[in-house]
């Protein structure tokens, strides 16, 4: 499965998070297994893991430069897992532009959309 990160210079909690996926139409999956959202449009399907801290994906040369490009240092990181089912890509591209509309961040697409 691919992911695209989304990388905000707020600290976004689970319950945010939870808001957020709510809004866009879609569920909160609480299981502690799980704990992600669940969007779906048509049959793309995105799944919104719980906020981590940037270190867990980043190391800190990368988080410097995501520090550089945000204006300040990242403090939140969503990891946005996209089905692989038709459409899936272009609906994550509608909800990462989504949640930078909720916070200040950017989407890192770990090169995917270049492939």
């Amino acid at each position: 499965m691919e992911s695209i990160l989304y990388v905000s210079t707020e600290e976004i909690t689970v319950s945010q998070l939870q808001d957020a996926v709510q809004r866009m139409g879609g569920k909160w999956d609480d299981e502690p297994t799980l704990r992600h959202g669940v969007l779906t449009n048509g049959d793309a399907t995105l799944f919104l893991n719980s906020p981590k801290a940037p270190s867990v994906e980043y190391d800190d040369e990368e988080i410097g430069e995501l520090a550089e490009q945000l204006g300040s240092r990242p403090r939140t990181v969503i990891c946005i897992d996209i089905g692989h089912s038709t459409g899936s890509f272009e609906f994550a591209v509608e909800v990462g532009e989504k949640l930078v509309g909720y916070w200040r961040g950017i989407i890192d697409d770990n090169g995917i959309f270049d492939e």
